[in-house]
Parts: C-alpha cells; sequence; structure tokens
C-alpha cells in the first residue's frame, strides 16, 4: 500500500491531483487504525501525504491526531484540493475579466467583476485599482450624458454604480454632480449628505451642499455650511467667497458648477 502511495505521489502535477482526490483516499480507507495501532510505515504515509498537499505541521505538534488519524488525513486533503479548485475557478473568473477589459478597456461590469475577483485572490492593491478605475469609467459617462442633457441616463449609469458600491462616496458625489446640474437641489443635497456620511471633513463637499441650500432657500443653512468648510479649511476660497457674497446680498446667489472635490 505504501508502495502504491510513493507511485502516486511520484506523478506528475495532474497525475498527482487525480491520485490524492481518488486513490489515495482508498488506500487510506484500506490503510485506517485505531491509534493504538498506528507504526512508523502509517506515520510515513501521512507525512508524506501532508508534503504531497504541501501542509505544514506546527514543530513540535503531535503528527498524529487522538482520534482516526487517517481519515483525519483524508478530510485534510479534501479540504486542501477544493481550496486549490477555487483558486483555479477565481484564476479563470479573472482572466474571463481580463479577456472582456482588453475588448472593451472601458466597460465597468468587468473591471467590477476583476476588483472581486482579485480580493478573493488577496491581491488588494490590483483589487482597488480595478475598483477606481470601474468608478472612472462610470464617471466620466455621467458627466457626458449630463452634458448633453440626458440627466435620466446619466442618473441611471449613478444608480447602476450605487447598487454595487451603495457606500461610496465618490460614486455618491458623481450623483450630486449630476442632478446639481439638472437644478434638483433636494436630491442633490440627500446625495451630498450620503458622501459626508463617509467623509465628513470633506470641505469641498460642504461648500457644495452649501450651494444646494441656497437654492432650497435655506440661508441660515447654507451659512453653517459654508462655515463648516472653512473650519475644516480655511483656505477653501470657494466657500470664502460664496459665504461672503450670501452675507452681503439679500437674494439667493448665482448657482455655480460644482466645485471639483478631493
Amino acid at each position: 500500500l505504501l508502495a502504491q502511495l510513493d507511485d502516486g505521489l511520484a506523478g506528475n502535477a495532474g497525475g498527482r491531483e487525480r491520485f490524492i482526490e481518488k486513490s489515495a483516499p482508498v488506500l487510506r480507507s484500506r490503510l485506517r487504525a485505531s491509534p493504538s495501532d498506528i507504526d512508523a510505515a502509517d506515520l510515513n504515509a501521512v507525512a508524506k501525504l501532508d508534503a504531497a498537499l504541501g501542509v505544514r505541521v506546527p514543530e513540535g505538534a503531535d503528527l498524529v491526531p487522538t482520534s482516526n488519524p487517517i481519515e483525519d488525513v483524508q478530510n485534510l486533503a479534501q479540504t486542501e484540493l477544493k481550496k486549490r479548485n477555487a483558486q483555479v475557478r477565481l484564476r479563470d473568473a479573472l482572466a474571463t475579466h481580463e479577456a472582456a477589459l482588453a475588448a472593451d478597456p472601458n466597460n465597468a461590469d468587468a473591471w467590477v467583476g476583476k476588483e472581486s475577483s482579485l480580493r478573493e485572490l488577496g491581491r488588494n492593491e490590483e483589487a482597488q485599482a480595478a475598483r477606481s478605475r470601474a468608478i472612472d469609467v462610470w464617471d466620466e459617462k455621467a458627466q457626458a450624458l449630463s452634458g448633453r442633457g440626458m440627466h435620466k441616463e446619466a442618473l441611471a449609469v449613478c444608480d447602476h454604480a450605487l447598487t454595487l458600491y451603495p457606500k461610496d462616496a465618490r460614486v455618491w458625489r458623481i450623483k450630486a454632480w449630476v442632478l446639481r446640474d439638472a437644478k434638483r437641489w433636494q436630491e442633490a443635497l440627500e446625495a451630498y449628505e450620503h458622501v459626508l456620511e463617509v467623509e465628513p471633513n470633506n470641505d469641498d463637499t460642504c461648500c457644495n451642499k452649501g450651494v444646494c441650500l441656497v437654492n432650497l432657500g435655506r440661508r441660515i443653512d447654507a451659512v453653517a455650511a459654508y462655515e463648516r468648510a472653512l473650519a475644516i479649511n480655511s483656505s477653501n476660497q470657494d466657500a470664502r467667497n460664496s459665504l461672503d457674497t450670501l452675507q452681503k446680498q439679500p437674494g439667493p446667489t448665482p448657482s455655480p458648477r460644482p466645485a471639483a472635490e478631493k
């Protein structure tokens, strides 16, 4: 039996995989014994299987568990195989997303899929870059549509992005920008509030919130928003100018395009 184990583990990568998945469990069941019957040969079989699976046993740990050691090794083999198969599936999925992006670099959903696969593979920096690129694509598309007066279509882009990243401050800023461009001030204000839930110290968002409040006739709240922006960043000239204008003129201030936010 040990000779069969040696032969199976000595095969090529594909043969080893098939052996561990199909033949090794049969051999292990035939090697089954109670702890008191385990001998050096069985320990050697366990060690070889551990090595084949890349299992690291902590130094000083008991190689053979106290109950049914051969079955424990079989379960370990099956667990390791599941992990390995999952990694293969993730790499296949990543390759599919990359193929889609090779055909269309502006496929935002492919960037989202790539991010997901990369995170599952533990490649977090690359995943974050993929997420950022997906949002870049949505931003460019929403602004282009809004610039042509197609606000409904631009908002559809934003809402799709928010179904995938519901708490992403940058996506909420894009939606707020489109709503401001459409002069839908109350909804824009609500979108900026979502941004501030994630980024409470974003002075540009406070400033843009003030513009919405001015256009809603809420001058006192607008003053507070501009003052908050200046408390965060005393160099925010947009907030300072808007506050000065608001304090000097009795009527509503003009509605400038949204300020570039950090």
